[in-house]
């Protein structure tokens, strides 16, 4: 067991009595405590270190309207009254009525105007009767014999790793000199060997 102390034992009596007591000199004295109770009031809890005067001392009066901005950017003096001739303020309306009326009618003026949408191409390379036809092809193609024409048909001949073309009606395939053997050749025609003899 933790011994009581005394002092300590005898604090708490007296707070359960008459509650936090702010006169030193009446300690242990409960009687003289609870008389003076209500005149010994704490007012240090709803201030904290502070004090209820420090901005001013009258606590309900109301807020003044006036601010450092307020006093500091005050305006001067005299310029309410007319700095400017008759003639210099019928010339600057006259002048702002001027520029209005034309700003309001250039406004005006190009809501009407109908906006064009072309581009820069379309409006370089247009040519007035030109109508897009379609060519007509000049000859028949049977489209189940023949090979397309396509972008590596046309290059074969500058494409490196390629089966000779000797005709136009080869098909166009990789080279197979180097992937199979003569002997494996499935009714291919051999390398370097003439292919359509008369379609060349």
């Amino acid at each position: 067991m933790v011994p009581l102390d005394p002092h300590r034992t005898h604090t708490a009596h007296r707070m359960e009595r008459t509650g936090t007591a702010r006169s030193p000199c009446l300690l242990s004295n409960w009687v003289e405590e609870r008389a003076t109770a209500s005149l010994d009031c704490d007012s240090s809890a709803g201030t904290g270190t502070g004090h209820r005067g420090i901005l001013t001392p009258e606590l309900l009066a109301k807020l003044m309207d006036s601010t450092t901005y307020r006093d500091s950017y005050t305006q001067l003096p005299g310029t309410s009254n007319c700095q400017r001739g008759q003639r210099e303020e019928l010339l600057k309306k006259f002048l702002y009525e001027k520029f209005r009326k034309e700003i309001l009618s250039e406004i005006n003026s190009s809501a009407q105007e109908p906006t064009l949408t072309e581009s820069t191409t379309k409006r370089d390379y247009q040519v007035e009767g030109f109508i897009p036809r379609k060519p007509q092809p000049s000859r028949t193609h049977d489209y189940r014999t023949e090979q397309p024409v396509t972008f590596w048909a046309e290059n074969v001949r500058s494409i490196t790793g390629v089966s000779d073309t000797r005709t136009k009606d080869t098909p166009f395939r990789k080279s197979s000199r180097f992937s199979a053997p003569i002997s494996e050749y499935l009714d291919q025609p051999v390398p370097y060997s003439l292919e359509n003899y008369p379609n060349m």
